[in-house]
């Protein structure tokens, strides 16, 4: 599922989500555009978030 860069930090600050890496929308890597795929536990759902909306989203971290 693609969600907004906004609400894919506010997930992986909240601690209930992280960055698992990039794919692509191409046929072959790195073709298309690049999303960042993010493992969220609370809704047990990977999102897609496109690394052109948030090209630095693998620098948040979990705040406590």
């Amino acid at each position: 599922m693609k969600i907004s860069a906004k609400t894919a930090r506010k997930k992986i600050k909240s601690g209930n989500a992280w960055i698992e890496g990039k794919m692509s929308s191409g046929y072959r890597y790195p073709e298309g555009e690049e999303y960042w795929i993010i493992t969220d536990t609370a809704e047990m759902a990977t999102h897609h978030v496109l690394v052109s909306d948030a090209p630095r989203l693998d620098k948040t971290t979990a705040t406590a």
